[in-house]
């Protein structure tokens, strides 16, 4: 039954943003071709008409690429809470299905979408710089030095993968935190959407209180153990890599922040699952 919730849930966002991510990279090979045959040479300035159309295709793209990022997040905090708090919110509560898997779909599906919606700005950024052959070669460059890296040192795949974790923990964490402060706002008789905005101020706070602690709490733990304990880790370290160990430091260091992310997740599911499911205030 998740699965179909997600199904309904992305079919949905697709309605909403495709007309954006269709139409940001075709304004990139616009312009990308515009700049193609009208090319600025920087010894003089463009006829009226051309320097029109430059300066309406730039704007257009800009203003594209900034509605991209703002329509991903609004759309992401209306879904839930006009899905699960408003109007919609009567139908999506008496499916035979838990709070719970609503949370989890309507989740899933803000992280896809916000990825899909990344993807789109880096697709459309490389494309508008398509007819550049010197940034085309560097990408190229950059690419073959990191396969050739992660060729002769196989940790780095490792590397790169709980890079690509961590990146999808922090999305979704940051997702759930607008759904646990949305879920806790919508108590309130009134003023629902300002207290989740001041909740969700209070919970950021208090996160990077508690990030800065982790983080010293790892780091006095480690000087607390004995050298007897520490030593067969450092070996480990060195022993991932040829330089010394760094490579291994990096990576349990990127552990500990997707473990990180993985309690802020739990937390916002079971706040954002225990007011719906208790105290869920309709409107």
């Amino acid at each position: 039954m998740t699965f179909k919730l997600v199904k309904y849930e992305f079919r949905s966002m697709i309605r909403l943003m495709g007309v954006l991510w269709a139409g940001l990279p075709a304004m990139a090979i616009i312009m990308a071709v515009f700049q193609k045959i009208f090319p600025y040479d920087g010894l003089g300035e463009y006829p009226a008409v051309l320097n029109i159309l430059n300066n309406l295709f730039t704007f257009t793209y800009i203003a594209m690429f900034i509605a991209l990022i703002a329509v991903t997040v609004i759309i992401i905090i209306m879904r839930f809470y006009k899905g699960l708090m408003r109007d919609e919110g009567y139908l999506m509560h008496t499916l035979p299905v838990k709070t719970r898997q609503l949370i989890t779909a309507k989740g899933v599906t803000a992280v896809a979408v916000s990825i899909i919606s990344m993807a789109v700005a880096v697709v459309s950024i490389l494309l508008l710089s398509a007819f550049d052959g010197v940034l085309i070669n560097r990408i190229g460059y950059f690419l073959s030095e990191l396969a050739g890296l992660m060729t002769k040192q196989p940790v780095y795949v490792l590397m790169c993968l709980e890079v690509i974790i961590l990146a999808l923990a922090w999305i979704m964490a940051d997702i759930y935190k607008v759904y646990a402060s949305l879920s806790i706002g919508q108590m309130a008789p009134k003023y629902k959407i300002a207290l989740s905005a001041a909740v969700y101020i209070g919970i950021s706070i208090a996160s990077i209180f508690l990030l800065t602690a982790f983080a010293e709490g790892i780091s006095m733990l480690a000087g607390s153990l004995p050298q007897s304990v520490l030593q067969p880790v450092q070996d480990w370290f060195a022993g991932l890599s040829m330089a010394d160990g760094l490579e291994g430091v990096v990576m349990v260091s990127l552990l500990l922040f997707i473990i990180y992310d993985a309690l802020q997740i739990a937390v916002y599911h079971i706040i954002s699952e225990q007011s719906l499911r208790r105290r869920l205030n309709l409107e």
